[in-house]
């Protein structure tokens, strides 16, 4: 393929720096990694797929790293660039709770309107326990989903869904998901 240029600019390097929680080091280290593990300095879905499923072996990482990939492809070329793929893990390795939490219901958000439907939660249960290794059936997702829904309606309408701010918000006062350091 090695239809990208390789060498990270400084401009590129700036970049991130501002949208990252990376230092300069750090920036260089990943973009070194990311190519020797994709010297045409794009990474595939199935690369993707691969890296995700060395860090969690036990785990279904199907449908996580199929709705991953496309939200972090952020120009729909069908490849992730290191820009793109340093600002996913900036704040998969450094985002707060809160910011983890955001960002992953963004990925489920299938529509973009800021507002998690009842499939999009149970979408989001699903794939979180797949992706720790546990097996969850439609209902158990489900009922997750319900018992959820059913404690955020005592604090808003959920005529058309949760707000994922509210869902946030929620999530960390009730301990609706646990967070991990």
């Amino acid at each position: 393929m090695g239809h990208k240029n390789t060498k990270l600019s400084q401009k590129k390097v700036k970049l991130i720096l501002s949208t990252t929680k990376f230092t300069e080091e750090e920036i260089y280290n990943w973009h070194r990694g990311f190519l020797v593990d994709c010297p045409t300095g794009v990474l595939s879905r199935s690369e993707f797929s691969t890296i995700y499923s060395i860090m969690f072996p036990r785990g279904d990482i199907s449908t996580f790293t199929q709705v991953l990939f496309d939200r972090t492809d952020a120009n729909n070329d069908g490849h992730i660039c290191f820009v793109e793929f340093i600002s996913t893990m900036s704040v998969m390795a450094r985002g707060s709770f809160h910011e983890r939490l955001t960002w992953l219901c963004g990925i489920f958000d299938q529509n973009g309107d800021g507002i998690l439907d009842k499939k999009e939660l149970i979408d989001l249960i699903k794939a979180m326990v797949a992706l720790t290794g546990g097996n969850v059936c439609q209902d158990a997702a489900e009922d997750k989903a319900n018992e959820i829904w059913k404690t955020m309606k005592k604090d808003i309408d959920l005529e058309e869904g949760i707000p994922m701010q509210d869902f946030v918000k929620a999530t960390k006062a009730r301990s609706l998901i646990k967070s991990q350091p």
